[in-house]
């Protein structure tokens, strides 16, 4: 008889548990969410703020405050938020009160390109990422004849470049010409052409040593072109 009883209160028990749960569900998939924080990670580019994310949202019928439980996913969510071109990685936590919050970290943005059909930046990994806007950087420009097939050697050409404070503050702008890429530089207004991209770390290390040794004497402004384009030899010409 106890064991009957005991039986009974346990599959009592459990149905009990079993209807909370399915309470506990049904008011979760019906529940109405509520936006309470994005977090953006700021960076030297700013490219993208608040108000700018929840534009992106609502332009993907997306509205924070009007969603149903059942009806998203922080998965989905943060899959579409980083779909925007400014966006590197995303985060988004939700709790049992419907709260929402997003955190963002942007894009890193290493050079910008202005060719003779468009205007835009490449990321931290050489990709084409959006248009100027609000970017206030100084990034190297990259111009001329640029087509998608240069991005890997620019991408190479900047990591070069960040390993010398030296071409950091020196290059400002690289410019594509037929089959010649020309360096500008910040200090001197001569033309510095190194034929193509390949072997540019010897190129690079080439000209610095000119710099130290001839410039001292001849000066910044003797030299209307330096030309690094051929092997174990610096051709000059003066203005």
């Amino acid at each position: 008889m106890n064991k009957g009883i005991t039986f009974l209160t346990n599959l009592i028990l459990i149905v009990i548990l079993i209807g909370l749960t399915s309470v506990t569900n049904d008011r979760q998939s019906v529940q109405e969410n509520r936006l309470k924080e994005i977090k953006i990670i700021k960076s030297n580019n700013n490219f993208v703020n608040r108000s700018q994310l929840l534009d992106f949202l609502e332009f993907n019928n997306i509205q924070l405050d009007m969603l149903i439980s059942d009806s998203y996913s922080n998965y989905k969510l943060e899959k579409l938020v980083e779909s925007h071109p400014a966006i590197k990685n995303v985060d988004v936590f939700s709790n049992q009160k419907g709260e929402i919050k997003i955190r963002v970290q942007q894009k890193k943005a290493i050079a910008r390109v202005k060719s003779s059909t468009d205007d835009y930046f490449l990321d931290e990994y050489g990709l084409e990422m959006l248009k100027p806007d609000n970017c206030t950087q100084q990034l190297i420009v990259f111009t001329g004849d640029i087509s998608n097939n240069d991005h890997k050697e620019i991408f190479s050409l900047i990591n070069t470049i960040k390993l010398s404070e030296f071409w950091s503050a020196q290059i400002t702008q690289v410019h594509f010409e037929d089959d010649d890429v020309i360096l500008i530089p910040r200090v001197g207004n001569q033309k510095i052409k190194v034929g193509n991209l390949r072997n540019i770390y010897e190129k690079l290390d080439k000209l610095y040593h000119f710099y130290k040794v001839v410039i001292p004497t001849k000066g910044w402004e003797f030299y209307k072109e330096i030309n690094l384009k051929y092997n174990n030899q610096i051709v000059c010409t003066k203005k």
